[in-house]
């Protein structure tokens, strides 16, 4: 599948309101002008509740175009990392570790579960205890952590568009604060403004409504002034009771009408029903569970969980002494229950899951030492798989259902657009903090991140046919924002960032897009993507490892060998055949193989190569390599195809300390470049390859080779084409 190919840039222009919304205002799903944010591969699978880290630094944002100033901002924004929302699965699990306590049925490592689970339950009966600003102390209080992200998020925010705040009073404009309603949304909104007006006291006259102006929680904003709205920032959960008085408008009436649906979708639809069951009927399920639980507990208790007399629930009460020396206790509703060993072990990740951002409040207590990496993937997986299906890009039908319920908000982030545009602007920022539930519908519904495919009914997502991960669209303190630029003839620029990385609208507002670089430099892989040498490759290594061990490398192995250097093929050897294997005979001996083959038959070329390669040239842009293989082969082979001439630069898998996935070699070529990744293309065709560009921050194209394009790869992927000749004539196209 060819996608039509055109530089990106993460600034737009428009001329005019209509025009802006009905190319971008819309619910066309077309994905190929996105940005992935960088995927962390040590990632500890904490799904939604990753903590938040802002995922470009300022000094990398792209410049203002000169004669543009800021002239205006909005944000929506999760609340900050939290404790657990009520005493569940601590609790729960506490009581099944009395009961193997009881039992001596505790391994070492299980002993110290008890002292963990008591400090869980402490931390959380006791959060926000004593902190300015935290209504209510307890369990679903915002953290040390959670606290901190806003206070960040703020204060970047003031660095980044220093003199709109500036101008903010002198102007007589407002600085607009809006949040669910939801303690800790609320919560959020007061401990970003409090950090605005910390950093910049002049604001105090700007911020409104007052209620957020203040830490003190006797000032609670509401929806009589304008504090709160359910319809923008939880229209998840309207219900008659709370909201069917506060219905005013044609649009209050479609999103309280579909809130209602989707509320009737989560609890009722069939698909979706059969969804999650598929999901929860994992046959790996009691493996995984035995795995977190081994190390724990022993294995006759193990077997007993389920059993009569071994069911386990949030039962009873847990007290703690506050620091005041007060005794507080916090009842549990029985409704959580242990009723199989998969229960327990997802109760257990459950908590751990909780830990990354609690770190201040429990200090030296750790759960990763009771949830191994594998299962915390299979765990986070499985909650990822719930929310994509009943919050996010779901099924076709689904989606239908979770983006309808954002229109209200989707529309009010244009409007604030439009008013910039037509002068009726009042504010200079509209700040708006929610949940994940509206997050991620936001995000689905405005196409964002290259991850918001359905999966169809016929398949069931996993992390495998789907690139969608809860710890990319929605940590915690996700944010969206979109700064309004305008020169004084009055064009209008609108830049967006998702949790602060400059990104891409989508394919429709291609047309609008502001070009104020051009790409300087075109950074290219060699085998497989340039030259057609991987099946050779294939080829002598199995006729080597043949020749030298007796067993011919598999096929599996040689496809996860793609894109990887000598070092990182040689480790994956190591686990396909043991430690013992000669790796670097072999290598040797099939690099020696295949040059007779190369220096007889000549080097297979992609077609369409030699003209994507004048064609760059004659437009002045700087070509580079950045292969995996050696400099001894790469430049050889470079000379054999009679190419090298092209290239000013190559770096190479011997150049390099971390190879492909890793982005190194991409980030290291651009420095040689004296170029800023993002105005160079990068073009791979294996799935190391183009995570290592997509991580390096360029501009990414996917030439298919011999292995069929992910998804992966295509969410890693700007551009995808079946072939190099395709990719060629699209750029001519393009010109």
């Amino acid at each position: 599948m060819m996608k039509p190919f055109k530089i990106k840039h993460s600034l737009i222009v428009c001329f005019a309101s209509g025009l802006f919304l009905t190319a971008c205002n819309n619910d066309h799903d077309d994905n190929s002008a996105v940005v992935v944010p960088p995927k962390v591969d040590t990632s500890l699978y904490l799904q939604t509740k990753q903590p938040y880290q802002p995922q470009q630094k300022l000094s990398s944002y792209e410049a203002t175009p000169a004669g543009y100033r800021a002239v205006f901002t909005e944000l929506v924004a999760r609340h900050g990392s939290r404790g657990l929302s009520s005493i569940k699965y601590d609790l729960a699990l506490y009581n099944m570790w009395l009961k193997a306590k009881q039992e001596n049925a505790l391994t070492p490592l299980g002993e110290q579960l008890g002292a963990d689970l008591e400090a869980m339950m402490k931390a959380n009966i006791l959060l926000g205890y004593g902190v300015e600003g935290i209504r209510q102390y307890g369990y679903g209080n915002e953290t040390s952590v959670g606290i901190k992200e806003h206070q960040g998020i703020a204060d970047r925010l003031l660095q980044r568009l220093p003199q709109l705040f500036n101008q903010a009073s002198q102007q007589g404009k407002s600085v607009q604060i809006v949040s669910s309603g939801v303690d800790r949304a609320v919560d959020s909104a007061k401990f970003f403004t409090n950090e605005l007006l910390k950093q910049q006291p002049s604001l105090k006259t700007a911020i409104t409504p007052a209620s957020y102006q203040t830490l003190n929680s006797t000032s609670i904003p509401s929806i009589v002034d304008g504090g709160v709205n359910r319809f923008h920032l939880y229209f998840h959960s309207l219900n008659a009771q709370d909201d069917l008085a506060n219905v005013k408008t044609d649009l209050d009436k479609t999103v309280y009408a579909a809130s209602l649906k989707y509320q009737d979708f989560e609890e009722n639809d069939p698909d979706l029903k059969q969804k999650i069951k598929t999901l929860s009927a994992d046959s790996n399920a009691q493996k995984i569970a035995t795995e977190v639980l081994s190390p724990i507990f022993k294995t006759a208790f193990i077997q007993k969980i389920g059993q009569t007399g071994y069911s386990f629930s949030n039962s009873g009460s847990f007290t703690v002494t506050s620091p005041k020396g007060e005794q507080i206790t916090e009842k549990g509703k029985g409704k959580n229950t242990i009723a199989s060993a998969v229960d327990a072990a997802a109760y257990v990740y459950e908590l751990y899951s909780i830990t990354g951002g609690m770190q201040d409040e429990l200090g030296v207590t750790n759960f990763k030492k009771y949830m191994p990496i594998e299962a915390a993937k299979f765990y986070a997986q499985y909650n990822d798989a719930n929310d994509f299906y009943s919050k996010g890009p779901s099924f076709d039908t689904g989606k239908a259902v979770t983006t309808d319920i954002a229109k209200s908000l989707k529309q009010d982030l244009f409007k604030q657009v439009d008013d910039v545009m037509s002068n009726t602007q009042k504010n200079v920022a509209v700040l708006r903090f929610a949940h994940a539930e509206i997050i991620i519908p936001l995000a689905t519904s405005l196409e964002l991140k290259g991850m918001m495919q359905s999966v169809p009914l016929t398949q069931t997502f996993n992390y495998s046919n789907s690139a969608w991960r809860g710890e990319d669209i929605s940590p915690m303190a996700a944010n969206l924002q979109w700064d309004i630029y305008q020169n004084s003839q009055g064009q209008t620029l609108l830049k967006m960032l998702y949790n602060e990385k400059e990104i891409a609208f989508k394919k429709d507002c291609d047309y609008a897009r502001y070009k104020q670089h051009t790409i300087q430099a075109a950074i290219f892989d060699m085998d497989g993507t340039m030259l057609d040498t991987e099946w050779l490759r294939f080829d002598v290594l199995k006729q080597a490892s043949l020749e030298i061990t007796g067993v011919e490398f598999s096929l599996d192995y040689l496809m996860q060998c793609l894109g990887l250097n000598a070092l990182s093929s040689e480790q994956l050897a190591q686990k396909f055949y043991g430690q013992d294997i000669p790796y670097q005979h072999i290598r040797q001996r099939a690099e020696q193989i295949e040059l007779e083959m190369i220096l007889s038959q000549g080097v297979p070329v992609k077609a369409g190569l030699l003209e994507i390669l004048t064609y760059l040239q004659s437009q002045n842009i700087r070509l580079a390599v950045a292969t995996s293989s050696t400099r001894k082969i790469a430049e050889k082979y470079l000379k054999l195809a009679k190419i090298d001439h092209y290239f000013t630069l190559l770096v190479c898998g011997d150049d390099v300390i971390q190879g492909k996935p890793h982005p190194e070699i991409f980030n290291k070529a651009c420095t040689l470049l004296n170029l800023n990744p993002r105005h160079s293309l990068m073009i791979e065709d294996s799935e190391n390859g183009i995570t290592s560009a997509d991580l390096a921050g360029g501009v990414t194209i996917l030439i298919e080779d011999i292995k069929e394009p992910n998804q992966t790869m295509l969410a890693r992927a700007d551009y995808y084409f079946e072939s190099m000749l395709d990719f060629y004539q699209a750029i001519i196209k393009s010109d």
